[in-house]
């Protein structure tokens, strides 16, 4: 008996369990529009993790009195965050649930995503006190659980599910898991678009993605691109920039050489631009 290709293979397509970051910071309402956008278009269930952040620090000073100071007008920050936000999920017709955690960040969201079919952050977070670099928090969690991420930009109208779809093809193991666990989404999209660069050094040839696709029933149009090492995230700013996709899919980052020659720097730049939702994955 023949193996499976490995587009075929992995975590089964279903995207039910969408995991909320809840924390009071510029970005929790572009997140809360994509959550609520995503599980309304998904008939799903909104997992909401409300986490009290440890403040930078805490733990080299030893967790003194200033730092516990900050520490607890954190927690009476969330409190109040808490209250305002379960009072608006009450009022929408939505399945949800809530459950508290503390500590690091990307610690705190790795321990609740095991069981997650997407989680949701932003691509960049910043306000005037503070910078959290959200490059650094996805990785973390990418290479600590097999959840995908969908990083939403700081601010965000809303999210169109049924819009235009953009899939960043490289062939590699990280763009098949990105593309299998999009399905769920591309499968509502009013079009899919798979760019890719023809330089001999793809993986996965784009034919089998567009074929994986075809036997979902979606419907994908391949688009090469002249693209190389040392254009590649600012090729893809501009078709971005000029196609205006509702989202993108992409494997992150990247483990090998092919990824990182062709997309590695441009999951890192499009993450700082902050202009597009980016659902991202990695092999398992």
């Amino acid at each position: 008996m023949m193996p499976r290709h490995p587009l075929y293979q992995g975590r089964t397509i279903s995207m039910k369990n969408i995991l909320l970051l809840v924390h009071d910071d510029i970005g929790q309402e572009a997140r809360l529009t994509a959550a609520l956008d995503l599980t309304a278009a998904l008939n799903g269930h909104l997992s909401c993790l409300d986490v009290i952040a440890t403040p930078e620090g805490f733990y080299r000073i030893g967790g003194g009195p200033i730092a516990m100071m900050v520490l607890r007008e954190e927690e009476m920050a969330e409190r109040r965050n808490k209250s305002t936000l379960r009072a608006r999920l009450l009022a929408k017709d939505i399945s949800f649930s809530w459950n508290d955690a503390a500590g690091d960040l990307a610690t705190a969201l790795i321990g609740a995503a095991g069981l997650a079919d997407l989680l949701i952050l932003n691509t960049i977070l910043s306000d005037s006190d503070e910078e959290l670099d959200m490059a650094v928090v996805i990785r973390s969690i990418l290479r600590g659980v097999s959840t995908p991420v969908l990083a939403v930009p700081q601010k965000l109208a809303a999210f169109d599910a049924t819009g235009h779809a953009v899939v960043l093809w490289d062939g590699s193991a990280d763009a098949e898991a990105a593309l299998r666990a999009a399905v769920p989404l591309l499968a509502r999209a009013g079009a899919v678009t798979i760019v890719y660069a023809d330089d001999g050094s793809l993986g996965t040839p784009v034919g089998e993605a567009t074929t994986y696709l075809r036997h979902q029933n979606i419907i994908a149009t391949p688009v090469r691109r002249e693209i190389n090492g040392g254009n590649a995230a600012r090729a893809i700013e501009h078709y971005i920039a000029r196609h205006e996709p509702a989202y993108v899919v992409m494997g992150a980052f990247g483990h090998g050489r092919v990824h990182d020659t062709l997309f590695g720097s441009v999951t890192g730049h499009l993450l700082a631009i902050g202009t597009v939702p980016l659902l991202l994955a990695q092999r398992a």
